[in-house]
């Protein structure tokens, strides 16, 4: 394995190990400045922007509806300035967990039902000037739904979510 592949690994492993444990000088080593995460389409505004502080709003936003999150990596491969890593993301719904839409705004809000789940995640990282600079996911969103008891939806997970939404939208801005 040459060195460009060996780096390659390391960063993805430690994306990983951050999005678990958040550590500024961390992120500052391994999240270029100009960094963006194509999956911050359906999360707050502030995961939308570039570099360390977006990715921390990722992180907060996760953390706070999820507790115990850790991405188990079943494999790892890397080729030039790409590297992907197919994962289990694993955790427990401790609050309630809500999604944004285009405008910023939002969308919808699921509310905990205490569950645990493991849904399984590739994530594809591209690496510029030996950090990350671009990040996607492809996720077993409706496994994960599933699991937590969001799909199919009762009536009485319908309603705790309106008012966990009602709720939100009094906290958030």
């Amino acid at each position: 394995m040459d060195t460009r592949t060996t780096t390659a690994h390391d960063l993805a492993r430690r994306s990983l190990l951050l999005m678990q444990q958040w550590d500024d000088r961390e992120a500052t080593a391994i999240i270029h400045p100009d960094a963006a995460n194509d999956e911050a389409v359906s999360e707050p505004p502030a995961a939308r922007g570039l570099g360390p502080a977006a990715f921390k709003a990722t992180y907060d936003w996760l953390h706070a509806a999820f507790e115990g999150l850790r991405w188990d990596i079943e494999d790892l491969v890397a080729e030039g300035d790409l590297a992907v890593a197919r994962t289990v993301m694993r955790g427990r719904q401790v609050a309630p967990f809500a999604t944004y839409g285009p405008d910023g705004r939002m969308a919808q809000v699921f509310a905990s039902n205490g569950r645990s789940f493991a849904a399984s995640q590739t994530h594809w990282y591209r690496l510029a000037e030996g950090r990350i600079i671009g990040h996607a996911a492809n996720r077993d969103d409706l496994g994960q739904a599933r699991q937590l008891g969001w799909v199919p939806p009762s009536p009485a997970f319908l309603v705790r979510s309106a008012l966990a939404k009602r709720r939100l939208r009094g906290t958030i801005t």
